[in-house]
């Protein structure tokens, strides 16, 4: 199997980070509670608990686009984008959360994916990821219901190290420190892969897509 295209990172060392928040007018910095753990390009998204500062919403995904210290960091709306100015400095604290899905991958073109799990090494895990897809035209919000207008579904995959199929919504339990596995996804000449964390109680998982174009 030769494959197309270098690896592709769905997940980048992801476990569902969560924590309070201030925001600045001055430097256009979200300042958290605590050491926040997160790095440019992953996703999160906000709750109101109080009043967000001006212009952020909830239901919306960003991304991080600066990260100055453990405990400030700066949002945009896209990868390599600018950063979102804020017009508004708040003192009553908001939530953040990592945002539970992937980078989607385009796989309209491939025939063979295969996925490299792996843990963070650091200290053992406890979550579920899923795989899912779809065949719509247009990419579908991962993240929302599954309906007539946002088509996707669970994928089945293959573990390489014994054969046995893994149904998409069962999804792969990763519960061990320091652990590598991997699996085949069966493509169907899917257009849009991603993976979803479920059940995440503790630890981070990265997650490369090997896409190849095999007959």
């Amino acid at each position: 199997m030769t494959f197309t295209r270098p690896a592709f990172t769905i997940l980048d060392a992801i476990g569902i980070k969560t924590d309070s928040f201030v925001g600045s007018a001055t430097t256009n910095l979200l300042t958290s509670d605590n050491a926040h753990g997160l790095k440019v390009g992953d996703m999160i998204v906000l709750t109101e608990d109080n009043t967000l500062p001006t212009p952020l919403a909830e239901a919306t995904v960003y991304y991080v686009a600066r990260v100055p210290s453990t405990t400030t960091f700066a949002i945009s709306l896209g990868v390599g984008q600018d950063e979102i100015v804020l017009t508004s400095t708040t003192t009553s604290k908001d939530t953040y959360t990592m945002h539970d899905i992937g980078r989607t991958l385009n796989c309209s073109n491939e025939r063979n994916i295969i996925l490299a799990i792996n843990t963070d090494g650091g200290g053992d895990a406890a979550l579920t990821a899923k795989i899912q897809g779809s065949v719509s035209d247009d990419c579908p919000d991962f993240s929302a219901a599954q309906t007539a207008s946002n088509q996707w579904d669970y994928v089945e995959c293959i573990d390489l190290s014994d054969g046995n199929s893994v149904a998409g919504g069962d999804g792969f339990v990763v519960a061990t420190a320091d652990d590598h596995v991997q699996y085949e996804v069966n493509t169907n000449r899917l257009k849009w892969l991603n993976i979803i964390i479920s059940g995440w109680s503790e630890g981070e998982v990265t997650v490369k897509a090997f896409v190849a174009d095999n007959q």
